[in-house]
């Protein structure tokens, strides 16, 4: 069944929580942003403060157009009760009818729910509509959402962000599956600019069901080792080759673990992404709404979940506050358990150490130069965050001749060097050592030693962080 003969299924309900809808000038409807989110009575909470936070921040209209099979008029009600506060935003609700559901794939077991694939069908429930934003309800926007709004699509499908791990086994696997080239971006589906007439003149989305079977079927004897991703990985497989790559700060993936480990994008993108992110985007099952006593958290400022909670019609602050005061006192009774297993504890805090760990390093960089020896797996990911309080490093070296100008970045800035090249200069540079392994810190340590640098010179980046989490933990 083609997607075009699927439109009968979603009913647009007029009137119903839609606020605000009043006429608009042609200037007006220039400068009105169309939001597409698909969600269940569950996901209330998410969107609500999703919605608030890209009110908050854009000046522009903003139509929010927002798809469901099951959501109560109270909570379409709740949703568009944010006009009162925002007077620029506007609502419209599509019904999405259970025979629709019917034909969609839902692995066992998987943590999607059917509204995830809705926003396959945006080109013909948005009939008259050309371009639309859509964004998962576990988003909050940091900046104004003209500035991807306004991104020249240049006449491909959709633009997606660039994503931090695309060299892992995992993603790698998958984009062969898919029958995808190594070198492209598989994309994360949480945000995503559509360019919804291109789609329609092209009819990309035709015969969609069955190309939700075709994918599905590719990694239906490998579900073990890779989880079904649904939409993201039908997504994958019908626009490749068919969007613009844009920056990673239209979709942070805001996870502790999450180690930029390719060239897709230039330091300064991902300075601008860490520094200055303008979409947060809280993926998996660490919502910001769940806060359990036996859950770590990986997402990176989650508590901007709550700001933007407050300017909404369901805040509570004392209650929000005392939520996130209960996780704090649980993640330091963790801490002084744990502290042993300093690797899980990492694991789970790995980024904001290195923006700790960042910001000691710019406080000390004065008269001398920095150097970093190794590439390590965070090495790309310590020089964004460097990179975001001005710091670059003036030479990267190692010690491994294979390594010798591979270009960081893919910059010409950053190309890696011997390690000679560090010798006789003891009173120019300060040195990051990038390795994890004790016995290759003392083995560079002893080398740097003897052409002259001292101790206070030599800053292991793993050692200094492990050293400031004990001091941290530990009275």
């Amino acid at each position: 069944m083609s997607c075009a003969a699927s439109c009968s299924v979603f009913q647009r309900l007029e009137g119903i929580g839609t606020v605000n809808n009043v006429m608009q000038s042609v200037s007006d409807k220039e400068k009105t942003i169309h939001i597409a989110m698909a969600l269940n009575n569950s996901f209330t909470e998410l969107t609500c403060v999703s919605m608030a936070s890209v009110l908050a921040n854009t000046k522009w209209g903003c139509c929010f157009h927002v798809l469901f099979n099951s959501l109560t008029d109270e909570n379409q009600k709740l949703l568009s009760s944010l006009c009162e506060r925002f007077s620029h935003g506007t609502w419209k609700f599509y019904h999405v009818d259970n025979i629709y559901n019917e034909k969609l794939i839902l692995d066992e077991g998987m943590r999607l729910s059917t509204e995830a694939y809705y926003r396959l069908f945006l080109s013909d429930v948005l009939e008259d509509i050309d371009k639309v934003l859509y964004l998962d309800c576990d988003t909050i926007a940091e900046d104004d959402l003209s500035k991807i709004w306004n991104i020249d699509l240049c006449g491909q499908l959709a633009a997606v962000a660039k994503r931090a791990s695309t060299q892992h086994v995992g993603i790698r696997d998958r984009k062969q599956i898919l029958g995808l080239d190594i070198e492209s971006n598989y994309f994360n589906s949480g945000v995503i600019l559509f360019n919804l007439a291109k789609i329609r003149e092209e009819d990309v989305f035709a015969n969609v069901y069955e190309v939700i079977s075709l994918v599905f079927n590719k990694f239906a004897d490998k579900l073990d080792r890779f989880p079904w991703a649904a939409d993201q990985d039908v997504l994958n497989y019908l626009l490749k080759n068919r969007t613009i790559n844009i920056s990673p700060k239209y979709n942070h993936i805001s996870v502790a673990y999450n180690l930029i480990d390719n060239d897709e994008a230039s330091l300064e993108e991902w300075a601008e992404c860490y520094k200055s992110p303008c979409i947060r985007h809280f993926v998996g099952i660490d919502k910001p709404t769940i806060i359990k006593r036996n859950v770590l958290k990986s997402s990176l400022d989650w508590e901007r979940f709550y700001y933007y909670k407050s300017l909404t019609p369901i805040s509570n602050v004392a209650e929000d506050d005392a939520r996130i005061a209960r996780y704090n006192k649980y993640l330091d009774n963790w801490r002084n358990g744990h502290i042993e297993n300093r690797n899980t504890y990492f694991y789970y805090n790995q980024i904001p150490a290195l923006i700790d760990l960042a910001s000691q390093i710019t406080s000390i960089i004065v008269e001398k130069k920095l150097a970093i020896w190794g590439l390590s797996a965070s090495l790309r990911t310590l020089m964004a965050l460097l990179a975001g309080n001005g710091v670059y490093p003036a030479l990267i070296v190692d010690g491994l001749e294979k390594n010798h100008g591979v270009a960081i970045f893919g910059d010409s800035r950053f190309v890696v060097q011997s390690s000679k090249c560090l010798e006789g200069k003891a009173s120019e540079y300060i040195v990051l050592l990038a390795m994890q392994d004790e016995q290759s810190v003392r083995d560079v340590s002893e080398i740097l030693t003897s052409y002259g640098y001292s101790l206070s010179s030599i800053v292991p980046i793993y050692r200094a962080i492990y050293d400031s989490l004990r001091e941290e933990i530990l009275p």
